[in-house]
């Protein structure tokens, strides 16, 4: 037999496998697509914000500063952008690219088996299980997911084109290969594990793991050596770009406070993955705080268990390597992809369910050849086509499911705190949502079990700072002064602590927040000018500091609205107009701006660009401080009519508000309307009762039986 058709077999057997029929990739399609259908309709959850639409890179469409040296996982970023270009904001679009990415890399799967030798049988049971297993979804439904559908697929991808160059020995497909890997590792850096999984699926391809293997890999070791050292190249490359130029890992230190208890860490990690594999139950979407137990040292019973375990899973590998080569090289590709994040390097995230996505191809490899070898036997055929049937179902079911829980953050929180209330991430951004929706006990609740659990990063302290001031501005308009100074002053306390862990924009907010609330309550107990001076002058430095740290972030214009706020508070009109100006310039469709501009404008006398603004702000939002405004700007003008259109129209929106009802009693009165205006001054005094706007409206009624009567006003 020549060399050509040598190369043409299969691993093992006679002709090489056919490819896979048109309508099993059209089922496998057709599944992915109902399995991930629901997930179209979700918003960003996790990093999404963070990553995506807080990203200048992103939202600024930076194509340069994306390609540059200077990217984090750019072609993930890349893919980002495209999806921003697009559709902007709208989550549609990036679900529908990792629903079709996870479609794409069950087809490579597919392919992957069939071409290393894997009856239909066995390559299609394997892709139903990649497509269906409930970890998946912490991948797929979370667009920041995308990095691991990348690396996956431009790793399969390398595979088949590695898998094509043994075949055809057309030097083409080894650049196909190379350039596949670059690709991965530049979407995420576990794809580095390329190298290594080429091997490993060479030698399995020749001749599953016999001796003779070994040595026709040695030969073409030696015949494409610069092939195998270029491979070696990158793959150093990207390590050391990974961890010493770009820093990828924020962690600190070891997990549990030594290599002991570190690498402890790594054994009890690969059995709770690989528990995660057969067993995807609970499913967490985070592993900080109270959640995965790390280690405590050699002699602790758990880590010995752990290293019992790896110890028989990799001795099971190496015993099969000869006798069964399917199920040795299933487990060892779970293993050898899962290295990277085991720990053995400590990096900042613990443990994650989507670092499974890679590693479970092993899995399905060995499921899928264990599936085929019993449907082979007439007394196993039918229990184990039920089995798989059962299988496949309440895998399907449970990722469906699950995928309700990557809706918002709100449900994917809520679900994170029900399975794991030690979860850190859970407990910081329950404690947000609650902030959000004014429930503040259950916020300060949440945020110090947040910071009880890491107590060494910023962001608790500075949610901290928020809920206080938030308490704070609460007692201070309730009229509560001891308890407002009380709860600002623990603002600015834990404001303080989180900036001396870190600078960040968010926590100097805060802290801003806080001294112009304190300005405010100083101003209402009557401090004196010179302390309110003092604290707003605080406010107002911190921030400008604040604006500046958070320079590129779209987040940035929200900082310079506060910012002016401040100045308006303090009566710097035309201070307050250029940073509300600078936001209207930036975000025109940012109604509250166009509002506060107007605000400003009416301050300073300029009446119909004051009017403008208010407008453009009515027309985006409906506001009952921006009628008002206009009305007053309106009337200023001499256009009284123009100004009770104008608050009538504000009656329409906001019903049964008695400020409108007094002005337009007031404006009814001027223009010599009794009857009209004891109207709306009744129905603003009944709506009013009580406050200091029906003491005005007496006085008016008052008036007016006055004139009624004859006597001189």
């Amino acid at each position: 037999m020549g060399r050509r058709a040598a190369a043409r077999k299969k691993p093992g057997s006679g002709a090489r496998a056919s490819r896979s029929p048109l309508v099993l990739v059209l089922l496998l399609l057709l599944l992915v697509g109902i399995l991930y259908g629901n997930t179209l309709g979700h918003d960003f959850a996790f990093d999404d914000v963070t990553l995506i639409l807080q990203n200048p890179q992103v939202t600024q469409l930076r194509w340069g500063e994306i390609l540059s040296t200077k990217s984090y996982r750019p072609v993930r970023t890349l893919t980002y952008a495209v999806n921003y270009w697009v559709g902007e904001k709208q989550a549609f679009g990036y679900h529908l690219v990792n629903l079709l990415l996870h479609a794409l890399n069950v087809i490579l799967v597919l392919e992957l088996f069939r071409r290393l030798g894997g009856s239909l049988t066995w390559a299609a049971a394997g892709a139903l299980i990649f497509a269906a297993h409930p970890v998946q979804t912490a991948a797929v439904a979370y667009v920041s997911g995308r990095k691991d559908l990348l690396a996956t697929m431009f790793l399969l991808a390398g595979l088949l084109a590695y898998l094509g160059f043994r075949e055809s020995r057309k030097l083409r497909w080894l650049l196909v290969a190379f350039l596949s890997f670059i690709l991965g590792v530049l979407s995420k850096e576990t794809a580095l594990v390329f190298p290594v999984l080429l091997v490993l699926t060479d030698l399995y391809y020749r001749q599953q793991g016999k001796p003779s293997g070994f040595l026709s890999l040695f030969r073409s070791l030696l015949r494409f050596w610069w092939f195998y050292l270029l491979l070696a190249g990158a793959a150093a490359l990207g390590v050391y770009y990974s961890v010493e130029v770009l820093q990828a890992s924020r962690m600190e230190g070891m997990w549990g406070g030594s290599w002991s208890t570190n690498w402890g860490t790594s054994f009890k990690l690969f059995v709770h993955y690989l528990r995660l594999a057969l067993f995807p139950h609970p499913l967490v979407a985070d592993y900080l705080g109270q959640v995965f137990p790390v280690s405590e040292g050699w002699l602790e019973p758990a880590t010995l268990l752990a290293v019992a375990l790896t110890a028989a899973f990799l001795a099971l590998a190496a015993v099969t390597f000869f006798r069964v080569p399917p199920l040795s090289y299933g487990l060892l590709w779970f293993w050898i992809s899962l290295l990277p994040v085991l720990q053995l390097i400590p990096f900042h995230e613990l443990a994650a369910d989507h670092f499974l996505y890679l590693p479970l191809v092993g899995i399905a490899f060995v499921a899928g050849f264990g599936l085929d070898r019993l449907v082979q036997q007439p007394a196993w055929k039918v229990p184990a086509w039920g089995v798989f049937a059962t299988l496949i179902l309440a895998s399907s079911v449970a990722t469906v499911d699950r995928n309700r829980d990557w809706k918002n953050n709100e449900t994917l929180w809520t679900a994170t705190y029900r399975v794991a209330p030690g979860s850190y991430r859970a407990n910081c951004n329950l404690g947000g949502l609650a902030q959000q929706k004014r429930d503040l006990e259950a916020a300060l609740r949440l945020t110090l079990r947040c910071a009880e659990l890491d107590p060494s990063k910023s962001l608790p302290w500075s949610n901290l700072g928020g809920v206080y001031r938030d308490l704070g501005s609460q007692a201070l308009r309730a009229g509560e002064f001891e308890l407002a100074q009380d709860y600002l002053e623990q603002a600015v306390q834990y404001s303080e602590k989180a900036l001396k862990i870190e600078d960040n924009p968010w926590a100097r907010s805060n802290l801003a927040d806080a001294f112009k609330d304190l300005a405010i309550l100083a101003e209402s107990r009557g401090e004196g000018a010179l302390r309110v001076a003092l604290l707003r002058r605080r406010a107002i430095r911190e921030f400008e500091r604040a604006v500046r740290r958070a320079a590129g972030y779209d987040a940035q214009s929200v900082l310079i609205f506060k910012l002016g706020a401040v100045h308006l508070d303090a009566g710097r009109y035309a201070e307050a107009l250029r940073y509300f100006r600078q936001c209207v310039d930036r975000l025109p469709q940012w109604a509250q701006a166009q509002a506060a501009t107007g605000y400003a404008y009416l301050q300073i006398g300029r009446y119909r660009e004051s009017i403008r603004y208010f407008e453009r702000g009515l027309a985006l939002q409906k506001d009952l401080d921006s009628y008002l405004g206009m009305a007053r700007a309106q009337e200023a003008l001499g256009d009284t009519q123009r100004a009770k259109e104008t608050l009538l129209s504000a009656l329409e929106a906001f019903p049964g508000q008695p400020e409108v009802m007094y002005h337009l009693g007031r404006l009814s009165l001027q223009e010599g309307k009794r009857t009209e205006a004891r109207a709306y001054l009744l129905r603003a005094l009944q709506a009013a009762r009580g406050s200091e706007l029906s003491g005005s409206a007496q006085e008016l009624l008052q008036q007016i039986r006055r004139l009624e009567s004859g006597s001189k006003p």
